[in-house]
């Protein structure tokens, strides 16, 4: 039996758990996946694996190519590129985009506890090759942080999982909007949370690149984090906005999602000042209208409703400064 075979039936790619984790994945980036065809997907996209010598590799790579055959069959050409670039690699050497497949493939990957995933792994003979590949093809990057390299080039399984985890979901976090449009909240199933304005030219010191990432979490027991491009926590700071709570909020209005504006803009602008300007209007534009759960918004996003902001007092004929 190949490595590949082993994998689809009993290892990382098992047919019976892989499906489940990339839908929760979905869920959790694009909304629930009530599409059947997207169900389809998810228990397809890795059935090339079969018969495989190896799971990575030019070999591995053409494990797409059953798949999207078969979704092509089934639902039409559209459809099988979908699936077939759910891979990074075969579309990037083939100069294609990935799709949205791809971005839940990976985080399913980061979903997956260390306790399921390594003994799957081992079980199927592909741990001692990812592990190897993986140093060859991503370890010493520059996109790496010094702690994730340090756990990739490890001996020890957990750690490189941990190096590696941690990569992925920033990347998942950078690429979440792959074959999409950015502009359109509602292509993603999410909610719609900014009324969309023509673009104005407003000068506005924008300390932080546009694909700036911020990561809203809810950990349990009134727990929350932001975490600024998947890496770096966001201090709370309720002395910002003068008020007082216990941990970010959002979602609704109120004290602390106008702390979390605040601190948002704050680490976005890099300008206290400014961002207590803004972060009355904010908190109402955005961040009571963000998804109670897990949700995220990026410096482009911010950017847009900054200037929204903006053109909107402008034409009440009030002025930020």
């Amino acid at each position: 039996m190949t490595v590949g075979t082993r994998s689809v039936l009993f290892g990382v790619h098992n047919i019976f758990i892989h499906p489940i984790t990339v839908g929760i994945a979905w869920w959790k980036l694009y909304g629930p996946p009530f599409d059947p065809r997207l169900w389809i997907a998810f228990l397809v996209h890795d059935l090339g694996y079969l018969g495989k010598s190896s799971v990575e590799g030019p070999i591995g790579e053409t494990h797409v190519e059953l798949g999207a055959r078969i979704m092509s069959v089934l639902f039409g050409a559209s459809w099988g590129e979908f699936c077939r670039r759910h891979s990074r690699y075969y579309a990037r050497s083939r100069g294609l985009r990935i799709s949205r497949l791809c971005v839940a493939d990976k985080l399913a990957f980061v979903l997956t506890p260390a306790w399921l995933y390594l003994p799957m792994a081992r079980a199927s003979g592909e741990l001692a090759e990812y592990m190897e590949r993986s140093k060859e093809r991503q370890a010493g990057s520059e996109y790496f942080t010094p702690a994730e390299s340090a756990r990739l080039e490890s001996s020890n399984p957990r750690e490189w999982l941990k190096g590696l985890q941690s990569y992925t979901y920033r990347w998942v976090l950078k690429n979440r909007d792959a074959d999409g449009d950015r502009s359109n909240f509602e292509c993603h199933d999410r909610v719609a949370f900014m009324e969309r304005r023509p673009p104005q030219r407003i000068e506005l010191p924008i300390a932080k690149p546009a694909a700036t990432t911020y990561h809203f979490r809810r950990l349990g027991n009134s727990s929350t984090q932001i975490l600024r491009d998947g890496f770096d926590p966001l201090p709370f700071r309720p002395e910002l906005a003068r008020l007082s709570a216990s941990h970010f909020e959002w979602g609704y209005g109120g004290c602390g999602p106008e702390i979390t504006a605040a601190c948002v803009l704050a680490d976005f602008l890099e300008d206290d000042r400014l961002a207590l300007r803004f972060c009355g209007a904010f908190k109402e534009l955005v961040i009571a209208k963000l998804p109670r759960g897990d949700t995220w918004l990026t410096g482009a996003e911010i950017f847009d409703a900054l200037e929204h902001c903006q053109g909107q007092r402008e034409a009440a004929g009030c002025r930020f400064y």
